[in-house]
């Protein structure tokens, strides 16, 4: 005993059937008040317990309970949802939803992107529904223009629109000064034609 309470033979009864059950000592520490989880299990190793039985301990998660139980009331997640609402890893909600796909409980119903611009990725709902069409990816032209826009803004240069220059002439306006490209003048000169 390094300082603690001492343990009675009730509270370690209690620990021995539990550690036999497939409980989670999360789930039963309110049996032994004043203990830890921690302590559990170092009492485990004195009483030298062993192993416990095989079970799957992901899907006795009280995480995946409560997911669950928020889809049943019509909420959807995407596995970064779920580690940012219950405070777990983004792997531990992966392995999560992986064993619920798995078991059938849950579906992808739709994507969306991690940002915008970014990749997709899956939101799941409650149910064995079939599962949502994955997107296809931005094709070369479009991300080719999105990495050209983005380098643009981020220099500091203008990007020519040819639209607002029609808008201000069909207005009545001043046509918006070109930024000094190599095409450009010629673009505005052919508008304002």
């Amino acid at each position: 005993m390094a300082g603690g309470k001492v343990w009675s033979k009730a509270e370690e009864k209690i620990v021995r059937d539990l550690w036999s059950s497939e409980r989670l000592i999360k789930e039963c520490i309110d049996l032994l008040p004043g203990r830890s989880e921690r302590a559990v299990l170092t009492r485990v190793w004195v009483l030298k317990l062993g192993p416990r039985p095989e079970m799957n301990w992901r899907a006795k998660s009280v995480i995946l309970k409560m997911v669950l139980a928020e889809m049943e009331r019509g909420y959807t997640f995407s596995s970064r949802d779920i580690s940012n609402k219950y405070a777990c890893t983004l792997k531990h909600a992966s392995d999560l939803i992986a064993d619920a796909k798995k078991a059938e409980k849950i579906h992808i119903q739709d994507w969306r992107r991690s940002r915008p611009g970014g990749c997709y990725i899956a939101v799941y709902g409650l149910g064995n529904l079939p599962d949502a069409e994955r997107p296809s990816a931005k094709t070369k032209q479009e991300y080719n223009r999105t990495r050209y826009v983005n380098k643009r803004i981020k220099e500091g240069k203008r990007i020519g629109n040819v639209f607002a220059v029609a808008m201000a002439q069909v207005m009545g306006q001043e046509t918006p000064k070109p930024s000094k490209g190599r095409y450009q003048s010629r673009i505005y000169v052919q508008e304002a034609a």
